[in-house]
């Protein structure tokens, strides 16, 4: 790299870690899962790694909480600062990958697209695995494809590491492997003509074995089954676990509309699989953010036309082709096949599971960084052409009026802090926690207010007044939290009208005027 090119990276990364901090550092609130990352680093944290490891979530980022914890002595802190850092430090393997690719100047667009999109600036300041995961994704991709091309006995290795950390985070780092092992026959006979990407490739497998191998295990002997997760979502890809009909779950939550899960199911039921595609095309647009979407679409599709144009549709059809690396064209297709692997996964889970989020395609969004790296490049050429000579546009004042654009369009989303009519939920922690001092108590209803008051958490069951009392005595619960607004009301009308709970406080949200009620159980 020269001078000015890590001068280059270097500024955005500052972006990238501003505009993060700056979320982490005014999000009030923890998200919905943060609770159980959390208490599970907290079994690690207490030496307890056998308690841990049976946890259905992968053990690398409760485990890296639990390390970050020993510094600075908080676990809200700690997951934050993990997710801070490795969002931020996914520009690099990023950059690389698109720079080995294409050139430095698509990697730089591509870096400041993933610096800025508000997806990923938001899990960078949460309690979630998606900017751990997907750093360790991304470098693993990188780092594979610099394997299939060198000669180093080392890049098998390190790629095989960082794939099976991605693994080690959520369970779907696996798929790197799948995609590694044919490819190194497609560099090796077609590219280069020699066994060495397959002797890398080999190298690869085996190192990647030996490192999943003991995980697996433990999760035959838990389970009873071979699978490389205790997660419901991939047990239900594979079939091990049957999802119910969304409709036929009896919510105490109120349902205003038809929900995407329903939705899902219906669409399967009439076996419309193209609208199941297109809903997770939809999903993975929302992420990418509407004003990257025609750069990624002019970066994905370039046209190759001579010098009298296409003279018929078939033709302008056929010179339609993929945006390749004059040095390296086979890598956009590596990449490529990983980006239809993991997307055919995820269309699995919206079939078998009838649900899917926007999370998920982060990933994804994050490969299509390169190609919309490509459209902006392209896009900067033709302004640099097509603007009056006397602006003096050249390409790259060209590059910084479209970044400074695209960054006018963006920010707003990126620095839109969430959950702030969530506060009361924190606020209601922090009182239950003053409540009593014995043990700490178990509470139904919300996590987030079991992470705050620092307590035993259990879900609202499925089923009504009925279940619900029959689950909270089961479980030998202290409190009931809900909101008046989101409850069934003949769920609030049963918890006025009998004794087994008795109203303890309430608090009203300033915007929105949502009510909070705590409940106690009454033990009688």
């Amino acid at each position: 790299m020269t001078p000015t090119e890590k001068r280059h990276l270097a500024y955005i990364l500052l972006l990238a870690l501003g505009l993060r901090l700056y979320v982490t550092l005014f999000t009030p609130v923890i998200g919905t899962d943060g609770y159980f990352f959390v208490k599970n680093s907290q079994l690690y944290y207490a030496g307890q790694f056998l308690e841990g490891l049976r946890e259905a979530h992968h053990p690398l980022y409760p485990m890296l909480i639990a390390l970050f914890n020993t510094a600075v002595g908080d676990f809200e802190t700690a997951g934050k600062l993990v997710s801070l850092i490795f969002g931020t430090l996914t520009i690099i393997p990023l950059y690389f990958l698109t720079r080995s690719i294409f050139s430095h100047r698509v990697a730089i667009f591509a870096a400041f697209f993933i610096a800025m999109n508000a997806a990923h600036v938001r899990h960078s300041a949460d309690i979630m695995t998606e900017s751990t995961y997907i750093f360790f994704f991304v470098t693993g991709v990188w780092l594979s494809w610099e394997m299939l091309r060198s000669t180093s006995t080392i890049l098998p290795v390190l790629a095989a590491i960082s794939s099976v950390l991605a693994y080690y985070t959520r369970p779907e780092g696996l798929g790197i492997c799948l995609v590694v092992i044919p490819w190194a026959f497609v560099v090796g006979f077609w590219e280069k003509k020699d066994l060495r990407p397959v002797y890398n490739a080999f190298i690869f497998t085996l190192v990647t074995v030996i490192l999943v191998l003991p995980y697996i295990l433990f999760v035959h002997k838990e389970t009873g089954i071979w699978h490389i997760t205790k997660k419901g979502s991939a047990r239900e890809i594979a079939g091990y676990v049957i999802v119910p009909k969304p409709s036929e779950k009896k919510s105490i939550d109120i349902k205003h509309k038809k929900s995407d899960a329903e939705r899902l199911y219906d669409w399967k039921e009439k076996g419309n699989y193209p609208m199941i595609g297109l809903y997770i095309v939809g999903e993975f647009i929302k992420v990418c953010y509407y004003p990257f979407v025609p750069f990624l679409l002019l970066g994905f599709f370039t046209i190759r036309q001579g010098r009298e144009g296409p003279q018929s549709i078939l033709k302008y059809i056929l010179s339609i082709r993929m945006a390749l690396s004059s040095s390296r064209p086979a890598g956009e297709f590596f990449v490529i096949s990983i980006f239809f692997l993991y997307f055919a996964v995820l269309f699995m889970l919206a079939v078998s599971s009838y649900y899917t989020s926007g999370r998920y395609l982060l990933p994804l969004v994050a490969l299509s960084a390169m190609w919309i790296g490509m459209g902006l490049e392209r896009t900067t050429q033709y302004l640099s052409k097509v603007i009056p000579q006397s602006f003096n546009m050249s390409p790259d004042r060209a590059t910084v009026v479209l970044l400074l654009v695209l960054a006018a369009l963006t920010l707003p989303k990126a620095t839109k802090i969430k959950r702030q009519n969530e506060v009361m939920q924190k606020e209601a922690g922090h009182w239950l926690k003053h409540q009593t001092d014995k043990k700490p108590p178990i509470i139904m209803g919300l996590q987030k207010v079991a992470f705050y008051a620092d307590c035993s958490y259990v879900p609202l069951p499925d089923g009504g007044y009925d279940a619900l009392v029959k689950i909270a005595r089961e479980s030998e619960i202290d409190y009931l939290f809900v909101y008046s607004e989101e409850t069934d009301p003949n769920v609030l009308q049963s918890l006025d009208d009998n004794k087994d709970f008795l109203p303890v406080k309430e608090w009203t949200e300033r915007k929105n005027a949502r009510h909070l009620r705590a409940y106690k159980l009454n033990a009688r």
